[in-house]
């Protein structure tokens, strides 16, 4: 996005949530590492479908589906958030969903704003 989009928003966004995601995803692995978790490496293979197919558009077909797509990983990653802290008995792991939850749910309304914003394009 920060090098496909003609809307600077998207690229604002995609730059936020690399950062927030970049800082959050260093700090889970750090504690996985600390209690000898397994963390996969790789996207699932749906995840890889998206990603591919987003490399292959440009513009505003890019902006679009980037934006719809953004808003749906972040809904999913909400609601895995919350069901987290209400069900994970780890406190550390507990913790870091309840500290980490704030963020994706902003980043969720700034999707859903996005993706409201292209829909018009």
């Amino acid at each position: 996005a920060l090098q496909k989009s003609t809307m600077q928003e998207v690229r604002d966004f995609a730059e936020e949530i690399v950062t927030d995601h970049t800082a959050s995803s260093q700090e889970l692995m750090a504690l996985a590492q600390q209690k000898n978790l397994q963390v996969p490496t790789a996207l699932p293979q749906d995840n890889q479908a998206i990603v591919t197919r987003l490399d292959g558009k440009t513009s505003t077909a890019f902006d679009k589906d980037f934006t719809d797509v953004q808003e749906d990983a972040h809904e999913e990653a909400v609601e895995l958030y919350e069901q987290a802290v209400d069900d994970l008995e780890d406190a550390d792991l507990r913790a870091f969903a309840q500290k980490t939850l704030p963020v994706l749910r902003m980043h969720l309304e700034h999707a859903r704003t996005l993706d409201d914003m292209t829909d018009n394009l």
